[in-house]
């Protein structure tokens, strides 16, 4: 059954077509070039993750460190606000030089009490140190004062301080905690944590931190400093969303920037990835009790720029693999695919070919399955061959049976090559050459029989026997015939030429006697050509023998050439005989050398138009 479909799908014109081993192979090769490009994808994808990952550590400890920065204000601040004494207004303060208390005044304040911020020492040498400022305002007095000042700062920022300050909405602020700022710009560029006091005791009163900005961005820089290859930058938002800094200073007029910054408003906090048209990583927290959003980000261009090593790689295999795909896929088509067609197509050819000689061939072939007695394979003169029956053991049985009866023993092929006879369906007796072999077909025993039928051929031999019996017995009539008509006609002749010699032997004119030797002389020739006829009858009866006798070859000759010389001078030929004088007597027969030399000199005559002819 698996050779069957086998067979069949080998006579599918479309599998043997060469265009289907290019497509094939074509296929082939599209699919392990996209094998590799789904593994370079794969490949690209880690890397984008790892890249993001890295960029999403980076964001994460930047604000880590940036958190703790304004906590750690956002705390000392809310301490030393917690920290301040109240006490009666006409408590007087300590020397300015060796003050370790501030007093904190107010009109607002309950009884005319005044705030004292009590400060240690080592605290006011960090504060120095960092260049920290403490800032105290008072709204209703109208006035803003430095409580410690480092000495650092060039310019005085109270009056924005106050400025900003005054602006805000005191109803909705009270008790909500922090005012972040920045002012200034450049070097002189300070950042401003304040806090309002108690609302019962100074409800007007604030307390705040001036801050260099440069220590606030070293704290949001920290890990963008440790991290320069990664490109990350930074933005601070206020709680409308408006930039308020950033590295490097973003310009809300362009599209790029005015989409990112629509974007990031319409976000929450937490980690994002943005498409077109923004094309970037960012990261965005709160800070400063909400007063502030930082935001980390980076352009797809800087995590591409990073993974660029990575992309040509991946490009860098992905085209060995389209080069060793179009190299190997060629060397399989010539070394597999076609090698393959061409036997295939060679299978297909031999098989038609064997089909056709089948069809065409004058023997009848056959194979029968040993096993089943199926018919596998039969010629055209094998179909109706096969339904004659022949005599096997007294009974009547096909040719099929006969053959399957055939027994092959001890590697002996018995009725291997011979002639078997068997009678039609009409009684007719015929005869069959038969060759037998037992070989394996479709990985079975079969017998193979070639037979051609060999009537025709044993009638023709019959027929002709008995035409060469007719034709011998026919020749051998004439034989007789002949040789009777000879002695028939030599009879008489004998008398005609016993006659001229007694008339020899007369008294003659020699003109007469040159006429009686010429009759005498052709009356002998006439009696040759007699005895020449039944020698013929003698040859084809196998009784001619030759006779033995001693002659003179001179005379012989001469006697040929004067019977040839009238026909001779008829022509125009010159006719001469000049035998060697000397010849002895031969030993040989006399008549068949005469017949010899008659025929050569009659052919002689009858072939020369001129000359002369010389014996």
């Amino acid at each position: 059954m698996t050779k069957h479909t086998h067979t069949q799908c080998l006579s599918n014109n479309w599998i043997l077509d060469p265009e289907f081993a290019y497509k094939l192979i074509g296929c082939l090769s599209i699919a392990f070039v996209l094998g590799v490009l789904g593994a370079v994808a794969m490949y690209f994808y880690a890397s984008v993750m790892s890249e993001t990952s890295e960029y999403r550590k980076n964001f994460n400890n930047g604000y880590t460190q940036s958190r703790d920065f304004f906590e750690k204000n956002e705390m000392l601040l809310a301490g030393m606000i917690k920290g301040v004494d109240f006490v009666p207004g006409s408590a007087a303060p300590a020397s300015a030089s060796e003050r370790k208390s501030f007093y904190l005044e107010s009109l607002s304040a309950l009884d005319g009490r005044k705030g004292i911020l009590n400060l240690s020492a080592q605290m006011r040498q960090e504060l120095r140190e960092s260049n920290v400022n403490i800032i105290y305002m008072d709204r209703a007095a109208g006035v803003a004062r430095y409580v410690l000042n480092s000495g650092t700062n060039r310019g005085n920022k109270l009056k924005e301080v106050f400025e900003q300050l005054q602006g805000v909405d005191w109803a909705k602020n009270v008790g909500s905690g922090l005012q972040v700022f920045q002012l200034g710009t450049g070097s002189e560029k300070k950042s401003y944590i304040f806090e309002s006091f108690s609302p019962r005791l100074m409800p007007n009163a604030w307390l705040g931190l001036e801050i260099p900005h440069a220590r606030v961005q070293e704290s949001i820089m920290s890990e963008m400093t440790a991290a320069p290859e990664l490109g990350v930058k930074y933005l601070i938002l206020d709680k409308g969303g408006r930039v308020v800094s950033g590295v490097p200073e973003p310009d809300p007029g362009k599209r790029g920037s005015s989409d990112f910054l629509n974007a990031l408003s319409s976000k929450g906090d937490g980690f994002e990835s943005y498409g077109a048209p923004v094309f970037k990583l960012s990261l965005k927290k709160e800070l400063g009790g909400g007063q502030r959003w930082i935001v980390y980000y980076a352009s797809y261009d800087d995590v591409l720029w990073r993974m660029r090593y990575s992309v040509v790689f991946g490009c860098l295999v992905f085209l060995a693999s389209v080069v060793s795909a179009y190299i190997i896929m060629r060397y399989v088509r010539r070394a597999v695919f076609l090698p393959a067609q061409e036997q295939a197509v060679q299978l297909l050819e031999r098989e038609e070919f064997n089909r056709t000689m089948l069809k065409l061939a004058p023997v009848g072939i056959c194979v029968f399955s040993r096993k089943s007695g199926e018919l596998l394979v039969q010629s055209e003169k094998a179909k109706a061959m096969l339904a004659s029956y022949v005599e096997m053991g007294g009974c009547r049985a096909t040719l099929r049976d006969f053959f399957m009866s055939i027994q092959f023993t001890d590697g002996e092929v018995p009725y291997r090559t011979g002639v078997t006879t068997f009678t039609t369906n009409e009684n007719t007796p015929r005869y069959i050459h038969v060759s037998l072999a037992e070989l394996q077909y479709n990985e079975q025993p079969v017998l193979f029989c070639s037979f051609v039928d060999d009537s025709e051929r044993r009638n023709a031999e019959l027929m002709l026997a008995s035409a060469k019996e007719a034709a011998d017995e026919a020749n051998a009539a004439k034989s007789t015939f002949l040789a009777m008509m000879s002695h028939e006609i030599r009879t008489p002749l004998y008398g005609v030429l016993g006659t001229l010699e007694l008339l020899a032997n007369t008294t003659l004119l020699p003109p007469q006697r040159g006429y009686l030797n010429t009759i005498e002389h052709s009356s002998s020739n006439l009696l040759h050509i007699i005895d020449d006829i039944l020698d013929f009858s003698k040859i084809e009866a196998s009784q001619l023998a030759l006779e033995s006798g001693q002659f003179n070859l001179i005379e012989l000759a001469q006697d040929v050439a004067r019977s040839f010389v009238s026909l001779a001078r008829k022509k125009g030929v010159e006719l001469y005989c000049c035998p060697q004088p000397d010849l002895p007597l031969l030993l040989g027969d006399r008549n068949r050398l005469q017949q010899v030399l008659n025929n050569l000199l009659s052919n002689a005559v009858k072939f020369t138009d001129s000359g002369k002819i010389v014996i």
